[in-house]
């Protein structure tokens, strides 16, 4: 079935993007800054508190927002670069691997792209 994309496969390419925009956005506060514990509830505050969030360097989100520039200038290989120097900056998150899935699925690497789901499997958020 190469060349078709499953259901499965589909459905996280969606959650990967809209997971990449919150990461590279911030999020939905205007104390987009403060660790997502210390948020009011109605900002993520109560999910956080259930589930307290992994903290990303600066290093890390530039990373994230390299990869994300590169790959809506459709420049694969500078993409994969940045969410693979994201991926070893911050190696518990799973936003860099929906980066690497992403240039996978662009490239048509299916190999490298259930790899890649793999390893967002093993990650939380």
């Amino acid at each position: 079935m190469r060349g078709q994309i499953s259901a499965e496969h589909a459905r996280l390419g969606v959650l990967s993007v809209v997971m990449l925009g919150l990461v590279a956005c911030g999020g939905p506060s205007s104390d987009r800054n403060a660790p997502l514990d210390a948020r009011p509830a109605a900002a993520g505050g109560a999910a956080a508190a259930a589930h307290p969030a992994k903290v990303v360097s600066a290093e890390a989100k530039a990373a994230l927002d390299a990869g994300n520039a590169a790959f809506r200038a459709k420049d694969y290989v500078a993409a994969l670069t940045a969410f693979e120097k994201a991926r070893t900056l911050a190696p518990d998150n799973a936003a860099p691997w929906f980066g690497i899935y992403m240039v996978a699925q662009a490239r048509n690497d299916t190999k490298a792209a259930d790899a890649a789901l793999i390893e967002i499997r093993k990650r939380p958020d």
